[in-house]
C-alpha cells in the first residue's frame, strides 16, 4: 500500500508526456516580431478579376489568423499581423521589400502543378519566408471526381478560373510562415459540423482517404500549436530567437576565421620555404 502511495505521488511530481498533445513545427523557423505580410500586386490579362480576388482572400486570411489568435489568447497586442499590398512599381525596390516578414506571390502558370493545396513556402533566416500561390483551378479526371474520398491525384490540367480552395491554401501557407508543419498521416482526423466534415487542422496535407466534401479551416488545434511554439509573449518576444541566430552566426564566423587563418599561415610558410 505504501509503495502504491509513493508511486502515485511521484506520478504527480514527474511531468508526463503520455497524454500531452503533439504538435509539428518547421525546424528552426519562427517569426521574430509581429509579422508584416506583403501580398504582391500582379496582372493577369486572361483573368482580370484574379488580382482583386486574391488580394482580398489574402487580407481575409491574415485577419482570420490574427482574430482567432487574439480571441483564443485574450491578448490583443502580442499576436498582431500586419497586412500590406505591395505595388508593382516597388517590387524591385530592395529597401521597400525589406520591411516584409512574409511575402506572397501569385503565379498563373506554374512549372509544377501540386495537389489540392496549390502553394508552397520557402524559409529564410531571421524568420522570413516567401509564399507562392498557384491560383488557377485544377482539372481532375472523372475517375478522381467520381470517387467518394479525396486522393492525392495529380490534376490533368488547369481552368481559366480561381481555384475553389485558394482561401484554404493561403491560410495553410501562412501557417507554414508562422512555423507550423504538416500533420503526419497518423495525426490527421476530422469531425462533422452541421453534417459537413471539417479537418482537425488547416495544416493537413495528405488528403488520401478523406471525405470529398471536407472543409479545412484554422482550428483550435492550430492556435494551441502556435501558443505552444511562441509562449504567452506571442510574436512580441524576439530576444531568444535573435540570440540563437547571433550565436549561430558567431560560430559560423569563427569557423570561417579559423579556416582563413590556417590557409594564410600555410601560404606564409610556403613562401618562406621558397625564399630559402
Amino acid at each position: 500500500m505504501r509503495l502504491f502511495l509513493i508511486l502515485g505521488i511521484l506520478s504527480l511530481l514527474i511531468p508526463s508526456t503520455a497524454f500531452s498533445e503533439q504538435f509539428y513545427y518547421i525546424e528552426d523557423h519562427k517569426v521574430i516580431r509581429n509579422p508584416v505580410v506583403c501580398a504582391f500586386e500582379f496582372e493577369d490579362k486572361e483573368l482580370p478579376i484574379a488580382e482583386k480576388q486574391l488580394l482580398e482572400e489574402t487580407k481575409n486570411a491574415v485577419l482570420e489568423w490574427t482574430n482567432k489568435l487574439t480571441q483564443f489568447t485574450g491578448d490583443e497586442d502580442s499576436w498582431k499581423m500586419e497586412y500590406k499590398v505591395f505595388p508593382i512599381e516597388k517590387q524591385h525596390d530592395f529597401f521597400a521589400e525589406n520591411d516584409c516578414d512574409v511575402t506572397i506571390y501569385f503565379v498563373r502558370d506554374p512549372l509544377l502543378v501540386v495537389e489540392l493545396f496549390s502553394g508552397y513556402t520557402e524559409f529564410y533566416p531571421f524568420g522570413l519566408s516567401e509564399i507562392v500561390i498557384l491560383y488557377l483551378q485544377p482539372i481532375f479526371s472523372d475517375e478522381v471526381l467520381n470517387s467518394e474520398t479525396l486522393q492525392n491525384a495529380e490534376p490533368i490540367g488547369l481552368e481559366n478560373s480561381i481555384d475553389l480552395y485558394v482561401g484554404e491554401t493561403i491560410r495553410h501557407e501562412l501557417g507554414h510562415a508562422l512555423g507550423l508543419d504538416h500533420l503526419p498521416k497518423e495525426a490527421i482526423s476530422y469531425d462533422y459540423k452541421n453534417g459537413i466534415p471539417v479537418g482537425s487542422s488547416i495544416m493537413i496535407d495528405d488528403l488520401d482517404g478523406l471525405p470529398w466534401n471536407i472543409v479545412f479551416e484554422i482550428t483550435e488545434y492550430d492556435l494551441r500549436a502556435l501558443v505552444n511554439l511562441y509562449g504567452e509573449e506571442g510574436f512580441e518576444d524576439p530576444f531568444s530567437l535573435w540570440f540563437s541566430y547571433i550565436i549561430d552566426y558567431l560560430i559560423l564566423g569563427g569557423i570561417v576565421a579559423v579556416i582563413i587563418f590556417l590557409v594564410h599561415r600555410r601560404r606564409k610558410r610556403s613562401s618562406r620555404r621558397n625564399l630559402m
